[in-house]
């Protein structure tokens, strides 16, 4: 596959693009491991690569400061924006998922709660009228907990779990990712600020299906589960990219003190997890 063909295929698969989502991508992805601050003028560059107006991108800036997700300074007449310090767990937490995931959770917790106006634990599942199902997070079992038991693998788990959570829609999202990118990373791969741009659009992608799906036992999933090629064409194709993706943020990207740095010890770590997760070869 062309270079062209690298990028129209990760502008296809991260649709529909919207402003204020792909800048919280650039930060996950790019800004966050380098101290979290850039120049707004990167963010236009960034945004430019995706169809994405200046306009557009100053006033979903302008919403993220709002919203408490960025912070502004100045100097001079350059302005640059940081990553809020409140928003940072969510940020890591987001980060991990993606690039090292935790061990899924192996319980299953059973709880009543009113019905309120959605699940009384982020993640469950409505069971019937004020009962609940989900995995067992960590910390003390939730308020109303009435039973905590490790789910049996198979396929009466996997159908219970694939009606409750609507794992054949999230399947058929994951199988498009898979099915996009075949033989993309045969072609030639992307320089400069093309390689960000793939790169930035390939992450957006991942990133909305990861957090669109529940974060279950193993044994709640089929054992020909789609998101688990993808993890492994994510991490292949995002190691592909990252040479010249990270040259480009050092040679162009910058933030109050000077340019971002080329490499950090979080980007370090990132890239280690995902060649463990591909293997050698």
């Amino acid at each position: 596959m062309t270079t062209q063909g690298w990028i129209e295929t990760a502008l296809k698969t991260a649709q529909p693009i919207r402003a204020g989502a792909f800048i919280v991508t650039l930060y996950g992805d790019a800004i966050t491991p380098r101290g979290g601050e850039v120049w707004v003028g990167n963010i236009i560059e960034a945004c430019a690569g995706v169809g994405i107006s200046e306009t557009l991108v100053r006033t979903a800036v302008s919403r993220l400061v709002s919203a408490g997700v960025l912070t502004g300074t100045r100097d001079g007449r350059r302005s640059f924006y940081r990553l809020d310090p409140r928003r940072s767990i969510e940020f890591e937490t987001v980060g991990a998922l993606l690039f090292d995931p935790p061990s899924a959770p192996r319980d299953w917790v059973v709880l009543v709660a009113d019905e309120g106006n959605g699940p009384p634990v982020p993640g469950m599942a409505r069971l019937g009228a004020g009962m609940w199902i989900g995995p067992r997070g960590p910390g003390d079992l939730p308020e109303g907990a009435i039973l905590q038991a490790q789910g049996v693998a198979g396929p009466e788990m996997q159908a219970m779990a694939a009606r409750l959570w609507g794992l054949e829609d999230l399947a058929r999202g994951w199988q498009g990712f898979v099915d996009s990118y075949a033989g993309v990373d045969r072609g030639t791969v992307p320089n400069g600020a093309e390689a960000l741009v793939a790169r930035l659009c390939l992450t957006h992608a991942f990133r909305r299906l990861v957090l669109a799906t529940p974060q279950l036992a193993p044994e709640a999933f089929a054992p020909d589960w789609p998101g688990h090629l993808a993890r492994r064409v994510f991490a292949r194709l995002y190691l592909a990219l990252s040479a010249q993706a990270e040259a480009h943020l050092a040679a162009r990207f910058s933030n109050a003190n000077g340019g971002l740095a080329l490499e950090t010890g979080q980007s370090r770590a990132r890239l280690a997890a995902l060649a463990g997760l591909i293997g050698p070869g």
